[in-house]
């Protein structure tokens, strides 16, 4: 999922996995695509221009299937998102049909309700129906106007910043989603002082190619990881005054083990995609492929019979499944199946080279991916004459702990200013 939601750090009064219940069973967050469709002409994008708009009878059927399996698997807060193509292509009719329907089916502020869009469409009507049912709005820019329009077309950035207002003067909260690539990661300090001067958070994301092919804007593991951690001191600097919300999951991998969201964790079982056609997905990357298709809203599966598709598990074989974890589905369907963790070799390197006992924690890997500790310089002398590290700051058997440095930054970053709400969940 693009759309950041608030970042949990850690609970101990909830249990660890978040995404299922008391007896193990996934809970799915649901990606309701109500258009295929969008303006937009991104240079990097992995996602179709041209496509169906869902229609009144096929949003219904959605929206029961939403509701029996909420109900098989016990959520008790259903989480939806908006998600496209462009999602307000589909027109307010549909999208308010959507909301209404979730309140009657849930009760009303019983449902998680976000939306990811470009905001080109948002318009003042858009704007209330978003305000009255608390629908968390997302958006995608890459940084100030000559950047952003350098990848995503001219005239995306006045566009969006157009919404971005718009939904800010109805009293909206907006994200952003930061696309970087191999032109743009070396200014990743113009970007990042960008969204602090228009106090907007942002979430760090690497281009990626589609599903099955080659790219020249896709950025590689290695200069992903130097990214990461090159941001992450401006961060410390900053973290008062703005959420990166990639950081912040890095973090909480550190501090609880396994992060929140879809690209630190083992995915399949997390999401729910239902495209225009009544088609069910495990991403919304895949909508509009029937090739990855667990299943289809007419013939009423339910969770366990997607769950039970052999589309969901072509790589259960894969040498490489522990460290992968599901995750960027789909690099090479011809050599690892439809659904596959980044299955060419090289495109998981610097998570391969974790050791194994390291690699099983998913978000842990990553970290280290991104190079957080340093290979240059040990923390500890190494000899017979090593002392123990004390039990605070040992991490599991066959890694090596953090540099000095490295843990004041993560230690720093954990100290942001916290509020305890009537959940009694931490959050940044």
């Amino acid at each position: 999922m693009e759309q950041g939601e608030p970042h949990v750090i850690c609970d101990e009064d909830e249990p660890r996995d978040q995404h299922s219940n008391g007896a193990g069973t996934p809970q799915p967050h649901f990606m309701l695509v109500p258009s295929l469709s969008c303006p937009a002409s991104c240079s990097y994008c992995f996602g179709p221009h041209n496509g169906p708009v869902m229609t009144a009878d096929t949003m219904d059927a959605t929206l029961n299937f939403i509701a029996r399996i909420a109900d098989e698997t016990r959520l008790r807060k259903p989480k939806v998102t908006f998600h496209g193509g462009e999602p307000l292509m589909a027109g307010h009719a549909i999208i308010r049909q959507a909301l209404d329907g979730l309140d009657s089916r849930f009760g009303r502020g019983r449902c998680d309700v976000a939306l990811q869009s470009n905001l080109w469409l948002l318009d003042d009507e858009f704007c209330d129906l978003f305000r009255e049912h608390r629908v968390e709005i997302g958006t995608s820019l890459d940084g100030p106007r000559e950047i952003t329009d350098s990848q995503r077309g001219d005239g995306y950035y006045d566009r969006t910043m157009r919404g971005i207002r718009l939904a800010r003067a109805h009293g909206l909260d907006v994200g952003c989603i930061a696309t970087f690539t191999p032109p743009n990661a070396p200014r990743w300090r113009q970007v990042f002082d960008f969204f602090l001067a228009e106090r907007l958070n942002f979430s760090i994301h690497p281009s990626v190619p589609p599903l099955g092919m080659a790219s020249p804007f896709a950025l590689a593991p290695a200069r992903y990881g130097e990214l990461l951690r090159d941001v992450l001191g401006h961060y410390v600097v900053h973290r008062r005054e703005i959420a990166v919300s990639s950081l912040d999951q890095i973090c909480q991998a550190f501090s609880c083990g396994e992060g929140k969201v879809c690209t630190f964790r083992d995915c399949l079982g997390m999401f729910l995609a239902i495209d225009p056609n009544g088609d069910i997905f495990a991403c919304q990357r895949f909508c509009g492929r029937p090739e990855y298709r667990l299943g289809r809203l007419a013939d009423r599966p339910s969770f366990a019979e997607l769950m039970a598709s052999t589309v969901a598990h072509p790589h259960s074989q894969c040498r490489r499944a522990v460290a992968c974890r599901g995750d960027a589905l789909g690099r090479n369907p011809g050599r690892a199946g439809p659904i596959c963790a980044r299955a060419c070799p090289a495109a998981w390197r610097p998570a391969h080279a974790v050791p194994p006992a390291a690699s099983a924690r998913p978000c842990e890997g990553l970290a280290r991916a991104a190079d957080l500790r340093s290979p240059r310089r040990p923390c500890r002398p190494d000899g017979p004459d090593r002392k123990p590290l004390p039990a605070r700051q040992q991490l599991r058997p066959g890694t090596e702990p953090l540099r000095r440095t490295q843990r004041r930054k993560l230690r720093l970053l954990r100290r942001r200013t916290w509020r305890k709400s009537s959940r009694r969940r931490w959050r940044f």
